[in-house]
């Protein structure tokens, strides 16, 4: 798939999302990437990036609304990609999941790289978690 047309697919599922300022946002971000987008991918530098952005007011991280997770580190920022690594069986996935849904008004990505998905939800609907999260 190209990414025109993967683009345009996403252009379409936010079409049909609920009337939002979220979704007026990031529609008018598809647009402005399907006017700019030619074809062709693009490297581009450090330097071209700052000269788009150095105008811009700062990111102001988003909070975890997890009160010793907030008192430690600002928070995080859009487009981040955060990694969680520990030792198996050491509450990584309840302790994301508790994040998730402290932090759901941002609608974080969770990818699990140690379990199926069929793996996880049989292991949450084992533990009776998915009360309050949203599948899809």
């Amino acid at each position: 798939m190209s990414v025109e047309s993967k683009l345009i697919d996403l252009k379409t599922k936010i079409e049909g999302m609920a009337d939002s300022e979220t979704k007026r946002e990031m529609l008018a971000r598809t647009n402005e990437h399907l006017a700019r987008y030619d074809g062709r991918d693009k490297i581009v530098t450090s330097h071209q990036v700052w000269e788009e952005i150095k105008d811009r007011p700062f990111l102001e991280p988003m909070k975890t609304n997890h009160p010793k997770l907030d008192s430690i580190i600002e928070g995080f920022y859009p487009k981040q990609c955060i990694y969680i690594g520990a030792p198996p069986a050491s509450g990584k996935t309840s302790f994301t999941l508790d994040l998730i849904n402290r932090m759901k008004e941002h609608n974080p990505l969770f990818l699990s790289f140690e379990q199926s998905v069929e793996e996880l939800l049989s292991t949450l609907k084992k533990r009776k978690r998915l009360n309050g999260f949203q599948i899809g």
